[in-house]
């Protein structure tokens, strides 16, 4: 993977591109140069659950809501939908990177549940794998029971500024199939 330093402060104009998985290990612009909202650098490695060693080449789907909490303006609740989105490959040491903005909350519920789907991170000879990543800061307690009861959520700290821009980052482990 290629070692990026940057600036929170202009991460957006620094990591756009286009939307998919260009060369594995690289940082994956999965909005646009003109997205509303405070920036945001998800970082992450796909791992064996049993060993601890990287996965190369592990595939990375992520979607999310925009600042606002929707998914898109024709149907903003539709997942399915969601204009945010990317499509990333890990490098060698398992890593992937990608810059988008905050998701917001969903419109008309309790806050505390802001996420980034990550709709599938799958790699050969291992289960496939489906969360939701959720941030410390946001996380409501009934989320957060319903996150540690299923293993659907995992949270994480942010690390940075919510206005100027923020990290966060995520392990992920992953279950070998059976021979």
């Amino acid at each position: 993977m290629r070692t990026l330093v940057i600036s929170l402060m202009w991460l957006a104009a620094a990591c756009t591109g286009p939307v998919g998985s260009p060369a594995a290990g690289d940082v994956v612009a999965i909005v646009g140069p003109d997205e509303p909202g405070p920036s945001m650098l998800v970082s992450g490695r796909a791992v064996d659950a049993n060993t601890a060693e990287p996965i190369s080449g592990a595939r990375v789907i992520v979607y999310q809501t925009d600042p606002s909490g929707t998914y898109s303006p024709e149907d903003p609740t539709d997942e399915s939908t969601a204009r945010i989105r990317g499509d990333l490959t890990a490098d060698a040491d398992g890593r992937f990177a990608f810059s988008t903005v905050q998701p917001g909350e969903y419109p008309g519920q309790p806050p505390g549940n802001r996420h980034i789907h990550f709709h599938e991170v799958t790699a050969e000879g291992y289960e496939s794998r489906t969360f939701l990543l959720l941030f410390e800061d946001n996380v409501r307690n009934e989320v957060r029971s319903w996150a540690k009861q299923t293993g659907f959520g995992l949270i994480t700290e942010l690390e940075g500024d919510h206005v100027a821009g923020c990290e966060a980052s995520v392990e992920i482990e992953l279950t070998p199939t059976s021979p």
